[in-house]
């Protein structure tokens, strides 16, 4: 790589100001647009986003309020996060509902009765269990130990409440602006994703299936089949790590935890794949990883990116 000159850099740093600026504005419009959107899953975490401020990093001064959605947006968004979160029986919106329902002096949501609903929309779905489970642990540990073995007796486990609200933001903006700044997207969609992980289902999981708790008369055969079952379905790296290690305390198949951290490994190898450059090839990298995390999923796409050769990074 050859580093540019320190006139060169300045003013690849003000092209990249004004193309941030540019997208931003655009991104807060496709935010408000997907208030409207068909797939419900795209209007709870645009309506959501909306309410966190709109989200992208502000255009002008902050004095002039320029990028903050005003009292009718605000209160249209409420409006359709509250009627998905009432009207869904869909498992994975109902996921996502029970993930950002988070009760503040300023919104009420029922957690528990979205998880209830999500249960009973997927009893196939041992995520559902778990998060039920861990909700209810510290009031009734009995019900919770009963809500355990169903998650045991489950056929799959869906970790899909991240690529969900990925696919609903960035999928949804690649698809309303197939020219635009994915990379820029990406990056903004990946963070605000992230703030949708609930991990109260693993975590209640990893104090049943501690090293301490498999040794337990039947605990032992229990998590080896709760960390196959949630190896087997994982598409994202969070999952797949915690699968791993349950796996390793409850004495699943050698062979198949190294298949695991094989994946896990690549999680490493990732940003050297994609250096963040501000050149052409270094942006279309980006974007072409984030076009596979929504239609393969984190795991796969990691397998395609290390198929792939590096992106040229050339002079900057």
């Amino acid at each position: 790589v050859t580093s540019a000159s320190e006139g060169e850099l300045q003013s690849l740093l003000t092209a990249e100001e004004k193309r941030y600026a540019a997208v931003g504005q655009q991104w807060t419009q496709f935010l408000l647009r997907s208030l409207d959107a068909a797939d419900e899953r795209q209007r709870l975490i645009a309506a959501l986003r909306v309410l966190d401020g709109g989200s992208a990093p502000r255009t002008g001064s902050p004095a002039s309020g320029a990028g903050l959605p005003t009292l009718e947006q605000l209160s249209r968004a409420a409006a359709v996060r509250d009627a998905v979160r009432a009207g869904t029986h869909d498992p994975a919106t109902l996921a996502l509902a029970a993930a950002t329902c988070r009760p503040t002096p300023y919104e009420t949501c029922d957690r528990r009765a979205l998880l209830e609903r999500w249960t009973v929309a997927d009893p196939a779905d041992a995520a559902a269990w778990l998060a039920l489970a861990g909700d209810v642990e510290s009031k009734d540990p009995a019900r919770a130990q009963r809500l355990f073995e169903q998650a045991i007796g489950a056929l799959s486990f869906s970790d899909s409440v991240w690529e969900n609200a990925l696919r609903a933001l960035y999928g949804a903006y690649r698809r309303a602006y197939p020219d635009g700044a994915g990379d820029i997207a990406l990056m903004w969609a990946m963070g605000m994703a992230s703030a949708s992980i609930d991990s109260g289902g693993l975590g209640f999981a990893s104090r049943q299936c501690s090293e301490a708790a498999v040794r337990t008369p039947g605990r032992r055969a229990d998590c080896r089949k709760l960390a196959e079952t949630i190896g087997r379905s994982s598409t994202t790296q969070l999952t797949l790590r915690f699968a791993h290690a349950i796996g390793v305390h409850a004495g699943v198949d050698a062979e198949l935890l190294a298949r695991w951290k094989a994946d896990m490994d690549l999680n490493m190898k990732v940003a050297d794949r994609l250096p963040p450059v501000p050149n052409a090839q270094s942006r279309e990298a980006i974007q072409h990883w984030g076009d596979d995390l929504v239609s393969v999923g984190e795991i796969e796409a990691q397998r395609r990116l290390m198929r792939r050769p590096p992106p040229e990074v050339g002079r900057w």
